[in-house]
């Protein structure tokens, strides 16, 4: 066997600096699309947690959680994703998880109409 030319060193050479420059290019172009999905598809320049719905715990149990998904709607608050997402859930799971959940059974206005013993006041000055 015949060692190869100067020609064909160069040749050589040159493939395979054409084929890094292409794992190269391949490489970060992989990589901009894996950051793209992490930055809330193609929403934001750079990932940022939002509140999205945690569809996989179904209707009566589903919450939402503070997370980077590219695959449901992102809000800015807890309440905005239940609210949006859950509105109608009659067990209020959602709004249960919230740090100060509002109550399911609000009062009036004007307050509640009704009276509760003075056990301190005697019965003659009452």
């Amino acid at each position: 066997s015949t060692a190869p030319s100067d020609n064909e060193r160069q040749l050589r050479k040159r493939k395979l600096r054409n084929t890094a420059a292409a794992t190269a290019i391949t490489t970060a172009a992989a990589d901009e699309a894996a950051i793209r999905k992490l930055s809330n598809c193609y929403e934001d320049p750079l990932p940022t947690p939002k509140w999205h719905p945690q569809y996989n715990e179904g209707w009566t149990n589903g919450f939402c959680r503070k997370t980077i998904d590219c695959n449901s709607p992102g809000y800015s608050t807890e309440l905005a994703c239940c609210k949006q997402t859950y509105g109608g859930q009659i067990s209020g799971f959602c709004l249960a998880q919230l740090p100060n959940p509002p109550t399911l059974s609000p009062t009036e206005t004007g307050g509640l109409n009704v009276f509760y013993p003075d056990y301190s006041t005697d019965w003659s000055e009452a």
